[in-house]
């Protein structure tokens, strides 16, 4: 028994020396670099910059732009976007695609441990061997432990797992970017609906003030003042605004069911709810103190596009590191019994131990390790370019919309002080009219005019919103690091 022991230690010790030694030597590991060829500027031309802001201003403007949907101030848009998170179905199949790269990222960290295992048996047989030879029967039993490695000396596995992390990373992005795109899709049809409604609104006063013009010249021209065409002629205005306005309401329940399937709820019965908020008449202000680095590390969309580089630089490696020897350590122990029947014949103990070391050299492989590692620097150059791209993108994005955002406000500045003058107007020819000096039909076409100027004005603020929102999502801003589900 002794014995036994202690050949079954000095095979322990064996395998620990061996261990080690490949463990200690593991320090050629194939490094791959793909910097960008980018230059990023540190300011933008269409945005204030960081300076004269505090420490506790930058934060408190980096937490607003995560959220800022807040920053409306409407309950009934963030109740939307928060419930949106947590049924929305794009964002729920990105969350499961994370899920899997995550589990196929252990799953190559896994692949660089030992494999260790046992297995166990038991047999009956009969063997007859002629015609006056009775039959012997017997039964057998056997246990066996086995181990294997293969150390990552110059690290393929390690690069794989590398690029499998990587990978896992790129989906994480994935999903801070289906949060990004949820909530401003979500804001953009719940803008264009209440901007539709307050379109409707105008639609109904403008239709009223045409209805009591259509009733005033049907008086007139019962009397003879005018002629039939100009009867004609108001009656079409009704019309028109009638069916404009069936148009503008079948639009408005569009968005309604947009939002439903947003949220992942289903559209029949869905309603949204009436808010008190004038949201397009109280839009916020575009963020200031942006930088191009701030702007950048915050995208998903371009951080994805980094953890991609990364995952091929890591299979270049990988692809490298086969042009390199592979060793293996595998170690049997295996014991098992034999019994036939008779009893002359004893029963037969066998019992191995096999403990080999093993490398593996590539000599001929007809050009398939080479043009494997072609490929992979082919995949690498791609994924550093489309990387470049869409840093150039994202840095012409937030430039153009920040102008953009500035034209929108001028225009819709001037739009206001029209609306202004106009009804300014409109009271005064209207109070002429009570005195004599207008007829009724003056002073409500200046009152249809001021209607036109303020449908402008709404369709003004929606453009004004919607590019806010476009901002918001060039800047980087609308998810959280905390995922819905958590």
């Amino acid at each position: 028994m002794k014995s036994k022991k202690s050949a079954y230690a000095n095979t322990t010790r064996r395998i620990a020396v061996v261990s080690s030694a490949l463990i200690l030597s593991a320090c050629a590991v194939t490094q791959v670099d793909a910097p960008s060829s980018v230059t990023v500027p540190g300011e933008f031309e269409q945005v204030s910059s960081q300076e004269g802001m505090s420490a506790e201003q930058q934060a408190a403007a980096e937490a607003s732009l995560r959220q800022w949907w807040r920053s409306w101030h409407d309950p009934v848009l963030t109740q939307l976007i928060e419930n949106a998170f947590m049924g929305n179905f794009d964002l729920q199949i990105a969350q499961s695609r994370l899920a899997e790269s995550q589990a196929m990222s252990g799953l190559a960290r896994a692949d660089m441990g030992p494999q260790v295992g046992m297995k166990a048996g038991a047999a009956w047989m009969g063997v007859q061997f002629d015609e006056d030879t009775e039959k012997i029967y017997g039964n057998m039993a056997y246990m066996g432990f086995s181990a294997s490695w293969e150390p990552d000396i110059f690290g393929a596995k390690r690069s794989d797992a590398d690029a499998a992390q990587a990978a896992a990373l790129a989906e994480q992005e994935r999903v801070y970017g289906a949060q990004l795109i949820l909530s401003s899709q979500l804001a953009d049809h719940y803008v264009q609906l209440r901007s539709l409604e307050n379109r409707i609104r105008i639609y109904d006063a403008n239709s009223r003030s045409l209805k009591e013009l259509l009733r005033y010249t049907q008086g007139r021209f019962n009397a003879g003042h005018v002629g039939a065409d100009v009867v004609a002629q108001v009656r079409a205005g009704v019309s028109g605004l009638d069916a404009q306005r069936a148009t503008l309401q079948a639009q408005r329940d569009l968005h309604e069911r947009s939002i439903a399937v947003l949220s992942g709820q289903v559209p029949q019965g869905f309603r949204v709810p009436k808010s008190a908020v004038p949201i397009l008449h109280r839009l916020p202000t575009a963020p200031q103190g942006q930088t191009p680095g701030a702007v950048l590390e915050r995208r998903p969309d371009v951080r994805a596009k980094a953890r991609a580089v990364e995952a091929r630089a890591a299979q270049v490696a990988s692809a490298k590191a086969d042009l390199l020897p592979r060793f293996s350590i595998n170690f049997l122990d295996n014991l098992g019994r034999l019994e036939l029947n008779g009893d002359a014949i004893p029963a037969i103990w066998s019992s191995a131990r096999i403990l080999s070391v093993g490398m593996t050299l590539p000599i001929f492989t007809a050009g398939r390790i080479q043009r494997n590692i072609e490929a992979s620097d082919a995949r690498l150059r791609t994924a550093a370019l489309e990387y470049d791209q869409n840093i150039l993108q994202a840095l012409s994005e937030v430039d153009s919309l920040y102008q953009l955002q500035h034209s929108l406000q001028q225009q819709n500045k001037a739009l206001a002080q029209s609306l202004s003058q106009k009804r300014t107007q409109a009271d005064g020819v209207y109070k002429l009219f009570q005195y004599g000096q207008k007829t009724l039909d003056e002073a409500i076409r200046v009152r249809l005019e001021t209607y036109d100027i303020e449908d402008k004005q709404s369709q003004g603020q929606l453009a004004q919103a919607q590019n806010l929102l476009n901002l918001y999502k060039a800047l980087g801003g609308g998810w959280s690091v905390a995922t819905p589900s958590q």
